[in-house]
């Protein structure tokens, strides 16, 4: 009877152990999310369901979803500081404006393999829809305004998933200076330490550059062959006879003159080339 009252008892030790442990486990994923950032986020999204927490470097992410959306990432500091939702949708949901300026594109005949919605304070909302070319392994991600303005491509991105943001004052105040009334919309700082700026200025998309000291280097924006100076393309067709210049054209604009112009050349047999010619017609590199 000892014996068997003995492994009884220790039967119920190991049990009320795994409940404790599990029960201790529970109060692990509650402690993931300050008050302070559980607060800011019932506020904001008072109809959430299917709520999990996680820390993200030193960021609280929820993980929802609603009755609108399939999958909600929504970020938080500890203090309860909102810095960024990501939202997986439907391509059919997005703005017309939005499918619109896709299809136009050099991309919209390829797959649409996922959509996401990018919105951060300050910013404008952003639509990236990640596309498959049905003939290759080649992949796209383009960026759009939520009213249709193509911002950019990025061909073979990784996919990464977007990240919160803070734009430093002294760039953010330059921009108002030198683009009044313009509109953030991405915002991203290069290898080389340099800081991109995407805006929406006069319903133009523009991508202003400053390097790692907040100096404006130069602004960027596609056009078309026919905003080029003749002397600019006499130039290169000279010194690329028999290359085709493709259609995207990029004007560099400078802090001092001469503005430069970036061209994409293709010829049969050879290599793609990207040059570079200032305003005056002379070759940059």
């Amino acid at each position: 009877m000892k014996t068997k009252f003995s492994i009884f008892a220790m039967l119920c030790f190991i049990f009320m152990g795994v409940i404790t442990s599990c029960s201790n486990d529970d109060d692990k994923d509650k402690q993931v999310v300050t008050p302070e950032a559980e607060k800011a986020f019932n506020l904001q999204y008072p109809n959430a369901k299917n709520v999990k927490w996680e820390m993200k470097n030193t960021y609280y992410v929820a993980e929802f979803n609603d009755a609108n959306y399939k999958s909600i990432d929504a970020w938080y500091n500890a203090a309860g500081a909102w810095f960024l939702s990501e939202y997986d949708i439907a391509y059919d949901a997005i703005p017309a404006a939005v499918q619109t300026t896709f299809s136009n594109s050099a991309y919209g005949k390829w797959k649409v393999d996922d959509v996401d919605l990018i919105r951060r304070p300050s910013f404008m909302d952003l639509y990236i829809i990640d596309a498959d070319d049905p003939s290759s392994d080649n992949d796209v991600e383009v960026y759009i305004s939520a009213d249709g303005i193509l911002i950019k491509t990025v061909v073979d991105s990784d996919n990464s998933p977007a990240q919160p943001v803070i734009v430093p004052k002294v760039i953010t105040d330059a921009i108002n200076n030198k683009y009044p009334q313009a509109s953030i919309v991405d915002f991203d700082q290069e290898k080389n330490g340099n800081y991109e700026v995407d805006i929406i200025f006069d319903s133009q998309a523009l991508e202003v550059t400053f390097d790692s000291k907040y100096n404006w280097l130069y602004t960027e924006n596609e056009i078309q062959i026919s905003d080029v100076p003749s002397v600019v393309i006499n130039a290169v067709n000279a010194k690329y006879p028999g290359y085709t210049i493709d259609d995207d054209i990029t004007l560099r604009t400078m802090p001092t003159p001469p503005n430069q112009y970036i061209f994409e050349l293709e010829k049969a047999g050879a290599a793609d080339v990207t040059a570079i010619f200032d305003a005056n017609g002379t070759f940059v590199k």
